[in-house]
């Protein structure tokens, strides 16, 4: 397929989540430079601007609400005090009854843009109703996920027992035989799988056998390195799918983004710097304790809030804690603070293991737990527990690094040079090309 006949190729990310939202943009950019053209489908968002700001057309799904799942919703954030939902939560409600209008409408909503369009090939993260829309208007769907989200992870035995399922009791039970539970589980189990085949059903298109299965379209893509994973190729999952990973940037940065003279300033006194970096999903209340145990240390603190909470309700803080929306050029900063509290964010994690740093990890979620896993087994950093984090925790996260940095930062050194150099973007969107040419010419 040459370029002058590239075709359109619709983008559905979740706008409210950064880490989602940037890598389709990123693809979106490298296919527009090759002559395709591009629109992005979702709801409104937090992140919608980074694809309006850079000229793509947004259409916005009309979202329809359901005052039984608005008040459900309501009663979990409140219990867990999340800015949204946490995902352990979501996916058991997944095409649930309840949910059945607004899943409808949504589907119907898709469809009629894919055809009014002239959509040849849909990509999507994180958004499942696409797996029947994308379908229904008989259009190929690549989705893009992490690969601790996949079956053969699980298959592998590479996750560790979900920290947002603990309690009391299972806290008793021994490590090991909760991590292979939670393995041959998660491979197995059937959240949504129901509800996902009987909309399947009702539209005339293929049903799933297990949960994971929700993640994965015609064609899987995963923005990791197979071999920082630790796993094997399959054939449903090949290695030229592992594109390895897309560092992130954040809004207006430059092709040569500077540090802005405060916080170089900052980074040259004498002591100890720390970067604080825990996504545009958080936990506030987790981090607000995190920036209380900060504000009673005498490090250098860079703290990126994103959208966790308004500035407005920040605490006082002392002199040796900046805080920014975003820092540009956060990658050199990963570079230059001697170490960096993290999220399990994928973009997070693999900026990090290209840092040469070390890190303490709190993963919000599951996925980021996996994430994080991944990097920690390298011997880079420690973890400390979101659901059960205390300042005296983070004290001895913080005293162990500190103590032992030389331990911690050799290893970090010497994953950062085994990781092969990012050009994520470029493969994707190849593949994408090729999978048009590849459908284009079966369909003729």
């Amino acid at each position: 397929m040459t370029i002058s006949q590239l075709p359109t190729v619709a983008f559905l990310p979740s706008f409210n989540d950064f880490g989602e939202t940037y890598p389709l943009i990123e693809i979106a950019k490298n296919y527009v430079q090759l002559g395709g053209r591009v629109i992005f489908i979702g709801f409104k968002g937090t992140y919608e601007h980074n694809a309006t700001d850079l000229g793509f057309p947004v259409i916005e799904l009309e979202r329809r609400i359901n005052q039984k799942i608005s008040e459900r919703n309501q009663r979990l954030k409140q219990k867990y005090h999340y800015q949204n939902m946490p995902q352990e939560r979501i996916y058991p409600h997944l095409f649930s009854k309840e949910n059945e209008a607004s899943s409808k409408e949504r589907i119907e909503q898709e469809v009629l843009i894919f055809r009014r369009e002239h959509v040849k090939l849909v990509v999507s993260a994180f958004n499942f109703t696409p797996l029947i829309s994308a379908r229904v208007a008989g259009v190929p769907l690549v989705t893009l996920v992490s690969g601790v989200a996949i079956p053969p992870y699980f298959e592998s035995g590479l996750a560790t027992f979900p920290e947002g399922f603990e309690n009391p009791v299972i806290r008793l039970v021994p490590k090991a035989v909760k991590n292979r539970l939670a393995n041959w589980y998660i491979a197995r189990c059937q959240w949504s799988v129901k509800g996902f085949n009987r909309f399947a059903r009702m539209y005339g298109v293929p049903q799933v056998h297990r949960f994971l299965d929700l993640f994965c379209g015609d064609y899987t893509f995963l923005l990791d390195d197979m071999t920082f994973l630790r796993l094997k190729p399959t054939p449903r999952f090949p290695q030229e799918h592992f594109f390895g990973p897309l560092l992130p940037q954040y809004p207006n940065e430059g092709p040569k983004p500077t540090i802005d003279s405060e916080v170089e300033t900052q980074l040259k006194k004498p002591g100890r710097s720390i970067l604080v970096t825990i996504g545009s999903y958080g936990v506030k209340q987790t981090f607000l304790k995190l920036l209380q145990a900060l504000n009673n240390t005498d490090y250098t603190v860079l703290v990126s809030l994103q959208s966790i909470i308004p500035e407005d309700e920040l605490p006082s803080l002392h002199e040796n804690i900046i805080v920014r929306k975003f820092f540009p050029s956060i990658q050199r900063i990963h570079e230059l603070v001697d170490l960096s509290i993290i999220h399990g964010g994928r973009g997070t994690v693999y900026t990090a293991a290209f840092s040469g740093k070390p890190v303490i990890g709190i993963p919000m979620h599951a996925e980021q737990q996996w994430n994080l896993d991944n990097l920690l087994r390298y011997g880079t950093g420690v973890a400390v527990s979101k659901k059960y984090f205390t300042e005296q925790k983070l004290q001895v996260a913080l005293q162990e690094i500190f103590t032992n940095y030389d331990t911690y930062l050799r290893n970090a050194e010497r994953l950062k040079n085994t990781l092969p150099h990012p050009n994520a973007t470029s493969f994707a969107t190849q593949r994408i090309v090729d999978i048009l040419g590849k459908e284009h010419d079966l369909r003729k």
